[in-house]
């Protein structure tokens, strides 16, 4: 089947040709010659007719191949980001780290600090709440603004796991070195606004702020970006109970 639309233009051509040779050397007025160079080209515009209805069938065959190789495309780079997730975040912690650590815990810090379980808290809700966010049921946004003070890596990992397109700062941009606002457009989805805070929460962004865009725009419509406001510098941070428990953002 798959061979059949490289056949029939050569059908055609040995068909063209035997009509050829038939009106050169057979009387065109004679019965045979009429007979011949009819059947000839009846059989021509049938293999033409035929070949045009193939290759529309191998047109739709090589479109459905097409979309089947985007989607395993798409699973493959879903996974791959996965797998690059798991790996970078199974690095064991280098020597400054663990010395940073040691001497926090010198200093008095425990396990139990607020902000320690601010983020396992985020880590636990993150991990719920994205279960419960099922891959086909994810839509595509798109983010913008990962802080210099977490591993962005990791932080851009994670949100490209859950479905976001990340849009590079610009040339002219100054580097978001800290963050506490989150912004999102009108058509992302209050799950998935709860999803991305916990995520970034979980990095150790202490959010203070998660409200829709001032102004909607048709750029904005489905992104999501964090900022730093000085204005709500001052406000507590926003704990993860109150990320998952929250109706709307405003």
């Amino acid at each position: 089947m798959g061979s059949i639309p490289y056949i029939l233009p050569w059908i055609l051509l040995l068909l063209a040709a035997g009509t050829a040779c038939a009106a050169k050397f057979l009387p065109f007025k004679s019965i045979a010659g009429i007979a011949v160079i009819s059947i000839l080209s009846l059989l021509m515009i049938g293999v033409a007719v035929y070949d045009n209805l193939i290759s529309v069938e191998f047109e739709e065959m090589v479109a459905e191949a097409e979309a089947e190789a985007a989607v395993i495309e798409e699973w493959k780079y879903m996974h791959l980001d996965e797998l690059s997730l798991i790996i970078a975040q199974q690095q064991m912690p280098e020597d400054e780290d663990v010395a940073t650590l040691k001497q926090f815990k010198s200093y008095g810090w425990l396990s139990t600090n607020a902000d320690f379980q601010r983020i396992k808290e985020a880590a636990q809700a993150f991990v719920a709440k994205k279960g419960e966010r099922p891959d086909a049921q994810r839509a595509i946004y798109l983010y913008k603004g990962i802080p210099q003070n977490v591993d962005q890596t990791i932080v851009e990992l994670t949100l490209r796991n859950i479905g976001y397109k990340i849009i590079p700062p610009k040339e002219d941009e100054e580097p978001l070195v800290t963050a506490n606002a989150l912004y999102f457009g009108k058509y992302v989805e209050l799950e998935d606004v709860k999803l991305t805070a916990l995520a970034l929460i979980r990095a150790g962004v202490n959010l203070t702020s998660i409200k829709p865009f001032n102004k909607q725009t048709r750029g904005n419509l489905r992104a999501v970006k964090l900022e730093f406001n000085e204005f709500v510098a001052k406000r507590p941070a926003i704990t993860p109970s109150e990320v998952v428990e929250a109706k709307k953002f405003k």
